[in-house]
């Protein structure tokens, strides 16, 4: 449905998207996530023609998009910013791009109570968009993008200035809408916990580049990289140096304890190799450490009460600061030693560039 296609977008001697491929498939909800300044915003602004790349192509339905307007394209695009009129009803807001698209007057109300309707707005289209709250805006932007029926909608970042327990009642309708009108989208967030529980698939960015695109278990559980390791979920991580490679596995020595550390190797890794390991937080276990051919001890340097969880920062010879994350009942002290242990298919590691 989507295609990109080599893309690369510069402004002056800043690469913002470096030789970009992708695809995304008709009815799929595609998130791209990344840090700031990752190019995950600049790459939506050009599928959505809002900025034109130096290289590369974009087509929609196997139709070359990349020289064409904003306007011109079937797309429609979600701000963050919203970008309502404020000297429009919410009625009018909707029916603004239909109006533009020469729908008949008769269709645009139909369609604007239906989309109100969708959003759960019936009997708000009289009001002005400065008489609602910022969950209600959201969903007026929403609504008129959805209204023009556009082969894709674009969405940049648009849950991102609304406080946590509307963002995740938001996110959750969203969802819904989307499944509910089969609807292609294209979701740009920093929020990872959002992209992992609404998207079919995620592409994570970093300084440009495509690091890798899967479905959220798979990024998960088989990073690509040590950065996607590192960015998808809570983490902790090792260094050392290996000193044996073995059935896709690797055991690597850390340099002031001397602890040996066994995790997957996601690289080609040899002997004598300088490499890193990530685990992810929730995969330490506090309970039963004995059982892991993983362990370490350490000294409680923080405890941080979450509720169903404690996060805990240990100070640990050989491995420095580590922040595990545990459910158990034990109240845990700072200054307090305790021992940790993981198993070796939960460590990814990965060779450390020089």
């Amino acid at each position: 449905m989507l295609d990109v296609t080599d893309l690369t977008k510069r402004y002056g001697d800043v690469l913002a998207v470096d030789d970009v491929t992708l695809t995304v498939e008709e009815g799929e909800f595609f998130s791209i996530v990344g840090p700031s300044g990752s190019g995950k915003s600049t790459l939506l602004r050009c599928i959505g023609g809002l900025e034109r790349p130096q290289e590369g192509s974009i087509a929609l339905d196997d139709v070359n998009v990349t020289d064409q307007r904003a306007y011109e394209r079937d797309t429609s695009t979600v701000f963050q910013n919203l970008a309502l009129f404020p000297h429009m009803t919410v009625a009018e807001n909707i029916s603004y791009g239909m109006k533009r698209q020469g729908v008949e007057k008769a269709e645009r109300a139909s369609r604007t109570e239906e989309y109100l309707d969708l959003v759960d707005l019936s009997g708000y289209g009289d009001r002005d968009t400065d008489q609602l709250s910022g969950g209600e805006q959201q969903r007026v932007a929403l609504a008129r993008s959805l209204a023009v029926r556009p082969k894709l909608l674009l969405l940049d970042e648009p849950l991102a200035s609304l406080d946590q327990q509307l963002r995740v009642q938001l996110q959750n309708e969203l969802y819904e809408v989307q499944r509910e009108l089969d609807q292609t989208a294209v979701y740009v967030t920093h929020d990872q916990n959002v992209a992992l529980s609404i998207s079919d698939r995620v592409a994570v960015m970093n300084e440009g580049n495509l690091e890798q695109v899967g479905e959220p278990y798979e990024l998960y559980e088989n990073p690509a990289t040590e950065f996607v390791a590192r960015f998808i979920g809570d983490s902790s991580h090792f260094e050392g140096t290996v000193n044996s490679v073995e059935n896709g596995h690797v055991s690597f020595e850390l340099p002031e304890s001397g602890d040996v550390v066994t995790g997957r190797s996601m690289d080609s890794i040899s002997e004598g190799a300088r490499v890193r390991g990530v685990v992810k937080l929730e995969d330490f276990d506090l309970e039963h450490p004995e059982s892991h051919p993983n362990q370490l001890r350490g000294t409680v340097d923080r405890v941080a009460y979450r509720g169903q969880t404690t996060k805990l920062l240990l100070d640990v010879e050989g491995g420095g600061l580590v922040e595990v994350i545990t459910s158990d009942l034990h109240t845990y002290t700072v200054g307090e030693t305790i021992t940790v242990g993981w198993p070796p298919e939960a460590c990814s590691t990965f060779e450390v560039e020089a």
